[in-house]
C-alpha cells in the first residue's frame, strides 16, 4: 500500500487477514519508539498511531494504542479491513 492509502479512521488488516488494526493519526507528532539500531531508524518520517482491534479470534473490548513508522505499518497492511 502506498502512504496516501493510510489514513486515520480505517482499519486494516494484514495479508492472513487475521489481524486488524484501526489508525488513529498519521503525522510527524506522533512519538515512536524504535527498537532496531539506530542507524536503521526512519527519522523524519511520520508515524501511526493504532488500536489493536483484533488478533486472531480475540477481539478486544478495550484496545491499546501502539505506534509504528508509517513505512513499517505499510508493509504489514495487506489491505483495508
Amino acid at each position: 500500500m502506498s502512504k496516501i492509502e493510510i489514513t486515520a479512521g480505517r482499519s486494516y488488516v494484514n495479508k492472513s487477514g487475521r489481524t486488524e488494526r484501526l489508525v488513529v493519526e498519521v503525522g510527524h507528532h506522533v512519538p515512536v519508539q524504535w527498537l532496531g539500531s539506530p542507524e536503521t531508524e526512519p527519522r523524519g518520517e511520520p508515524a501511526v498511531l493504532y488500536r489493536q482491534v483484533r488478533n486472531g479470534k480475540t477481539v478486544y473490548k478495550e484496545p491499546g494504542e501502539y505506534s509504528m513508522y508509517l513505512s513499517a505499518f505499510r508493509n504489514w497492511a495487506a489491505r483495508e479491513a
